[in-house]
């Protein structure tokens, strides 16, 4: 498998098709790098580690009983030919450390997947409540968003009341010029709504509020339980791009989750300008809504805000069963063009909705 990741792809396919792999395998190197493994020519796999959802080096192994030799190994390559490669060479090794022939053309160090700056997002967030962990300090597998739910995007906010926002390119209209204002700016954006997000803070906890003005014109504070479920969904990835620096690479599943599909494909274009502004982002969806947005961002027709998401950095893969191969997925890279549309369209890549109406119109 050899994939191009631009500043935004989508990674789209049937469930179980291969999709998490691609994102799981990153996640691999990046918490044996946190860990201090990677190093030291290991890689950490663990189910008691909670980045890669990976149990053993036995897991990874091909369920294709003609695959009989179970080495693999990892190649990263950026746009500077530098190159990172991780082999592990073909050992019944069962444990949740093994050892891998490394083969650098560069320090570690140099690689977005390991920066500070670098995030991954579960596709089960944190879900609605008023108290929040005030997250004072994060190990080594935490990022700026706290763990990989976001249980750490209540913090942030609360910090960034007073910080200017890291990409002035990313601004909001009727944001104003500190994170956390543009954070709901973005937000009610995407939700289609008007509403105030606020926090206070205790020693153990960060208190999110939100406020709604009533006919009159007053505030009306709301709880989050009582919010959109929505809401809560979108606030760590609004966070985490928005605290983003240029060149800082996130990985996000299923950022359309719980949203209606006008949000959802506010949600594609919000994605694009990030892409458009030097963030990278790899981006598994199952979402032809958000797919359609960030073809909008992409159209040279539409008129649009913020600057427009040159085709050249956007592209999609689609994974499908091999249905002669029992165990065999196979992929294809799709990509944009600049009026918006695809290069390719195969059978199964969102085409359910097409499919569903020739039915009902036979």
């Amino acid at each position: 498998m050899e994939l191009s990741l631009k500043n935004l792809t989508l990674v789209a396919g049937k469930n179980a098709a291969g999709k998490s792999t691609v994102l799981q395998s990153l996640l691999l190197l990046k918490q044996s790098y946190e860990l201090r493994y990677l190093q030291d020519s290991q890689l950490c796999f663990s189910d008691r580690v909670v980045l890669a959802d990976l149990e053993s080096y036995a897991s990874v192994y091909s369920h294709d009983p003609d695959e009989g030799d179970p080495s693999f190994w990892i190649r990263i390559e950026d746009e500077k030919q530098t190159e990172w490669t991780f082999q592990v060479a073909g050992q019944e090794e069962q444990g949740a450390i093994v050892s891998f022939q490394p083969e650098y053309k560069g320090d570690l160090a140099d690689c977005s997947l390991f920066s500070d700056s670098m995030v991954y997002l579960h596709a089960e967030r944190v879900s609605p409540r008023k108290r929040h962990i005030h997250k004072t300090k994060r190990n080594r597998l935490e990022s700026r968003l706290g763990d990989i739910h976001g249980d750490g995007a209540a913090t942030l906010f609360y910090d960034s009341i007073d910080e200017p926002l890291v990409i002035p390119a990313m601004a909001h209209p009727e944001g104003g010029p500190d994170i956390a204002s543009q954070i709901n700016a973005w937000m009610n954006d995407i939700m289609g709504q008007h509403v105030i997000l606020s926090a206070d803070a205790d020693p153990a906890s960060i208190i999110l509020k939100y406020g709604l003005m009533d006919r009159s014109g007053v505030e009306v504070e709301v709880s989050p339980m009582n919010m959109a479920f929505g809401n809560s969904y979108v606030f760590p990835i609004v966070a985490a791009i928005l605290t983003a620096p240029a060149g800082s690479l996130i990985l996000l599943e299923n950022p359309e989750a719980h949203l209606h599909p006008a949000a959802q494909v506010a949600m594609g274009r919000f994605l694009s300008l990030a892409a458009a502004n030097g963030i990278q982002l790899l981006v598994e969806t199952h979402s032809d809504h958000l797919l359609n947005g960030v073809r909008l961002a992409v159209c040279s027709r539409e008129e649009l805000d913020g600057p427009r998401l040159n085709p050249d950095l956007v592209n999609a893969y689609y994974f499908y069963e091999d249905k002669q191969q029992v165990f065999r997925h196979q992929y294809c890279e799709i990509e944009i063009n600049e009026d918006g549309r695809l290069t390719d369209w195969p059978d199964g890549f969102f085409d359910t909705w097409e499919k569903v109406l020739i039915r009902l119109n036979s």
